[in-house]
């Protein structure tokens, strides 16, 4: 009776656990740098910090086989006090990204724009 009940009792904390399973992990070095994995029910954000860029990412579950990435990536230029923002996703549909970049004058962004044939050549 007790090894019955011991083995239910297995099966039921088996299947009532998640299908996968993401740690919580976060690591720093002396200079705030470094990356951090925070899990939740259906996603899992991911930070990481550098010495001038910042990207911070939220992967969701939208359904059993199908996934969604959201993010934003902050590249800063010191040597041309330059500033790139890129927010992109990626789902089924494929992948879009938004490019700005821009000069940092006394905390202001001046938006710099490129034709789309220069962009269409950059991306081969």
């Amino acid at each position: 009776m007790f090894k019955a009940l011991l083995v239910l009792l297995f099966v039921n904390l088996a299947l009532a656990a998640p299908a996968i399973f993401v740690p919580r992990i976060s690591v720093e070095d002396e200079n705030q740098f470094g990356w951090k994995l925070e899990p939740h029910d259906d996603r899992y954000e991911l930070d990481v910090l550098l010495n001038e860029a910042t990207r911070v990412e939220t992967v969701q579950e939208i359904s059993l086989d199908e996934l969604q990435v959201n993010g934003r990536l902050y590249q800063f230029y010191p040597d041309n006090n330059g500033k790139l923002h890129v927010t992109y996703k990626a789902d089924r549909n494929g992948y879009v990204a938004k490019y700005q970049y821009g000069t940092l004058d006394s905390g202001s962004i001046t938006p710099q724009s490129l034709p789309a044939s220069i962009l269409k050549a950059a991306a081969g």
